[in-house]
């Protein structure tokens, strides 16, 4: 093909990105804790009283590791089991940690209440309260003591003032990308109207905003 695309790439672009795909999962694998976790309480057959699938947690200390809508936590009959979704977690294999050696602390924070899972002595895992109350719900009386719901009130205040605050740098932030690209694609004689570069990223941000404030209230 003389000068042009090697086509020899179109062979190796696949064996690259898996060897990729495998190292940056084997380091986050690593960063979260999962090897001692999952050789402390290995998995095993249980009677499964409910299941919660497309969760978010962070897992381990700082760094720690954001696991964004992947997590699967199911409350059984001797344990909470942990998994994450295979294809983000080829070596990482699902865990079931006793109720006897879970722990729970609840946080108040910026975004709302947060519950610390402490998976015996080994790692911890930090979900929202609202999913740790549903978990506490099916567990029954298996949940930890200490780790029921505090008695207060949804901070809805601290929540509209998120959402505010998140409308606002986004709106900032989408508003900014499109003046910036009418500057720099040579447009300035004819520049964007303002319904353009701040009306729809009011919009557009807004709707996400409320999406997620939405969202929260339902935790």
């Amino acid at each position: 093909m003389g000068d042009g695309f090697p086509v020899w790439l179109f062979g190796v672009f696949p064996l690259v990105f898996a060897a990729m795909w495998l190292a940056v999962t084997t380091a986050l694998s690593h960063l979260s804790g999962w090897p001692a976790l999952q050789q402390a309480y290995p998995d095993r057959d249980d009677e499964v009283l409910a299941t919660f699938g497309g969760q978010s947690g962070m897992m381990g200390g700082a760094p720690g590791v954001n696991f964004s809508g992947v997590l699967e936590l199911s409350a059984c009959r001797q344990g909470l089991r942990v998994a994450i979704w295979r294809i983000f977690a080829p070596f990482m294999r699902p865990v079931l940690v006793p109720w006897r050696d879970l722990t729970v602390r609840r946080q108040q924070t910026f975004l709302g209440p947060r519950a610390v899972l402490m998976l015996g002595d080994v790692a911890r895992l930090t979900v929202s309260g609202g999913l740790a109350d549903r978990i506490a719900r099916a567990a029954g009386q298996n949940w930890p003591a200490g780790g029921a719901p505090p008695p207060i009130e949804k901070p809805v205040g601290r929540l509209v003032a998120a959402s505010v605050v998140e409308w606002l740098v986004g709106t900032a932030l989408l508003g900014g990308f499109f003046t910036a690209a009418t500057h720099f694609s040579g447009l300035d004689a004819t520049p964007l109207p303002l319904a353009m570069t701040l009306g729809f990223p009011a919009v557009f941000c807004g709707f996400i905003a409320f999406s997620r404030f939405l969202k929260r209230m339902r935790r």
